[in-house]
């Protein structure tokens, strides 16, 4: 088989997840095949790209012109082996698949260069194929034109399977330095509202002679070629400008205690200046599988897809509606009035710019890292981890380094309204996680790289630390005397933060048979040994609540990167009490019934975390940027966010946000400021926090022919 170059693009190009582009043939039965009735012949004719772009898209998320495409590269556009599949009114395979011969560029057989469709179409291959009919079949009426399939026996499929079936990768590798792109036809919805699959076969463009069909297709005015778009199944991504990015140091502080000869404490601010150096990126919450073919069917409340696809009216309501209602419970969403600001369907073009993924259909999204760890396979999207992006800590990288600005494929990811309006929707769209490390300077001088550190508080508005999050340091590991030192000079420990911040920890200082008097506990050395700064366990974060209606158990949220002041288990407990509601109480271990005035260890911490609250860890300076994706539906004039660095979900509609196959994306750093997000275990994934403030970095993106949508530009802040 010859490998030629057909150049996709002004169609909806995108990339099917196989598993190689070999060439192999059905196999089909031994012998003659008696089954045979009859065979037919069509013209077809298979275009590919539109003429090369050479400027950002128009601002308001129309690609129309020429410019606002890109053709694809020599090897995202190599046609290894074609496959056509011939259906029936209703999607039923009629025939054999039929595996067409392709030639070079420039042979009379191969794909040639052609102007037509006013310069959308770069490329076709004409050709007359026959279809082999068995008894029975009716004439053929559709038809899918398959590019480098992996595994062309699933082709046999009905139509309306494949439409729902998914795939798990979407480009292929031929070799060590080649890859591959499966293609199908685009899909989208013409302009009677129909969607547009299978390419319809007219009755007047089938033959029973192969000469006749071949005079027609040399014929002027070829009215009796079938013309079919395709489109690949990748999304592309990249990111570009961390070397040349402003980076603006965070200039903050952490509290200095000094306490005096009297015993009285002095608080002061010593400075502190974090720097965040990039070590890499990876598209963070992406999709584990995609579509075969462009999908636009809608989902029943169980998440199960159904047989019908979405009306064009219904889906075009929902995209451009100016008030959208998501009931949770019933699934039911309800649109207001219509605005025509992006037009996310061309049939002109013969292609759509939005789909339905299979994410798109989830409503339940990880908010924390315990949501995730464990349930996995719950969840239709794959979250990285730290040492997954870098490759540290002998992981396999899955992500990229900050240097790298070559472009990437990934598998479709969008997002429904219940995603959108989920509890959490940073995590329910496709975005880019940059990482990296900090360096750190503690008042002028530099702390050894990698240095864990936690964010806890904000400082004084109008000190030094200009109101910015505090920031404290690890129990130093030897030479401490008191539990308290702090591993970095100059600095202070969170141990010792935490504990001067403590006000329910008691001790009685009445001699034993006297009143008991309690006092706060004054001795940090000894309560240093007794307590840590840690996660706490499920059995604190769980309350339960009782009324009339019954007993509702409620389990608190704690993000991986938060912690707390716990008690620790195995420790000696004598002489410490709690303040419980105004009641000093005595602490006993969980495996003992508390009496009056006692509550147990556990009990004890939940009140302990209460009081001090929670800090931020940073481990070995890790931290990273959530970057949502933004899709062309972003620049629909009425977007009363599309210049806003922040973005509020409530108003999010559906386009804005998301990738979508054949569409490129660009994401540049302008600059980095502010503080990014603690990263508590550098092995655990990253689920994009809930509470975040939506986007931290500087960048714009671009959807290229492949399609091309505007350039924003974000600060981290």
């Amino acid at each position: 088989m010859k490998k030629i170059n057909y150049y996709l693009g002004a169609l909806a190009l995108a990339t099917l997840g196989m598993t190689s582009c070999s060439s192999d043939d059905i196999t089909g039965p031994e012998g003659p095949d008696t089954s045979v009735e009859r065979t037919v012949y069509v013209n077809l004719s298979i275009h590919g790209d539109p003429s090369d772009g050479s400027r950002a898209a128009s601002d308001d998320g129309n690609p129309v012109d020429p410019g606002d495409f890109s053709q694809g590269t020599e090897s995202e556009s190599a046609v290894n082996t074609v496959y056509l599949v011939f259906y029936d009114e209703a999607g039923n395979v009629v025939g054999s698949v039929t595996q067409i011969e392709v030639g070079n560029a420039g042979d009379p057989d191969g794909f040639n260069p052609t102007t037509t469709a006013a310069g959308t179409v770069e490329s076709q291959l004409k050709r007359s194929v026959a279809v082999t009919l068995r008894q029975g079949q009716a004439n053929p009426a559709q038809v899918m034109c398959y590019i480098n399939p992996s595994n062309p026996s699933a082709l046999q499929n009905p139509l309306y399977t494949l439409q729902t079936t998914t795939s798990s990768s979407v480009v292929t590798k031929i070799s060590s330095t080649e890859s591959c792109f499966p293609m199908s036809n685009s899909v989208y919805y013409g302009a009677d509202g129909k969607l547009i699959m299978g390419v319809a076969i007219p009755v007047d463009a089938i033959f029973e002679k192969e000469d006749d069909a071949k005079a027609a297709l040399e014929s002027a005015t070829g009215e009796d070629i079938i013309d079919i778009y395709v489109e690949r199944y990748a999304a592309k991504l990249r990111v570009t400008g961390i070397d040349d990015a402003t980076v603006t140091p965070y200039e903050t502080a952490g509290l200095k205690y000094t306490v005096g000869e009297n015993g009285a404490i002095t608080r002061t601010e010593v400075p502190i200046v974090l720097t965040f150096n990039v070590t890499g990126w990876a598209v963070n919450g992406e999709s584990k599988s995609t579509y075969l073919i462009k999908s636009f069917r809608e989902s029943a409340k169980d998440g199960q897809i159904l047989t019908e696809n979405i009306p064009y009216a219904t889906i075009n309501a929902r995209i451009n509606s100016t008030t959208i209602g998501y009931n949770p419970e019933t699934g039911v969403i309800t649109t207001g009035g219509n605005l025509s600001t992006w037009v996310w369907n061309s049939p002109a073009n013969h292609r759509s710019y939005w789909a339905l993924s299979p994410v798109y259909f989830q409503s339940e999204y990880p908010e924390v890292l315990t949501d995730y760890k464990g349930h996995e396979n719950e969840y239709s999207q794959v979250f990285l981890s730290y040492n997954q992006i870098t490759g540290e800590g002998g992981t396999t990288k899955l992500g990229f380094a900050g240097n790298d600005t070559e472009f990437h494929y990934f598998k479709e990811t969008t997002s429904g309204y219940p995603a959108l309006r989920s509890k959490n929707p940073n995590a329910a769209v496709a975005s880019v996680a940059i990482v990296g490390r900090y360096s750190l300077k503690v008042d002028g001088a530099d702390v050894p790289a990698n240095t864990s550190f936690y964010t806890y508080l904000n400082n004084n508005p109008n000190g030094v630390g200009k109101g910015n999050a505090s920031v404290y340091f690890e129990v130093a590991p030897t030479g401490a005397t008191t539990g308290l030192e702090s591993a970095v000079a100059g600095g202070t420990s969170m141990k010792e933060r935490f504990l001067r911040q403590v006000t329910v920890l008691y001790q009685n200082t009445a001699a034993e048979g006297e009143t008991p008097n309690y006092v706060r506990y004054s001795d940090l050395s000894a309560l240093a040994g007794v307590t840590e700064i840690a996660t706490p366990t499920e059995e604190v974060l769980t309350t339960t609540e009782t009324t009339e209606d019954g007993t509702t158990t409620l389990v608190a949220k704690f993000a991986s990167r938060s912690r707390t002041l716990q008690i620790k288990k195995e420790v000696s407990l004598t002489g410490i009490y709690i303040n419980n509601q105004g009641t000093p109480m005595k602490i006993v271990p969980d495996d003992e019934t508390p009496g009056d005035n006692e509550v147990t260890l556990t009990d004890a911490n939940r009140i302990l975390w209460q009081n001090v609250g929670t800090c931020n860890f940073y481990q070995l300076g890790s931290a990273f940027y959530d970057v949502p994706v933004k899709h062309l539906g972003w620049y629909r004039a009425d977007n009363p966010q599309r210049n806003s660095t922040q973005i509020d979900f409530s108003l999010v509609r559906l386009g804005d946000l998301g990738m979508v196959r054949n569409h490129s994306y660009t994401i540049n750093i302008d600059g980095i400021t502010g503080l990014a997000a603690g990263i508590g275990g550098v092995d655990d994934a990253i689920i994009p926090p809930a509470d975040t403030k939506d986007v931290y970095m500087a960048y714009r993106v671009n959807i290229l022919k492949w399609a091309v949508v505007p350039e924003q530009g974000v600060t981290l802040e």
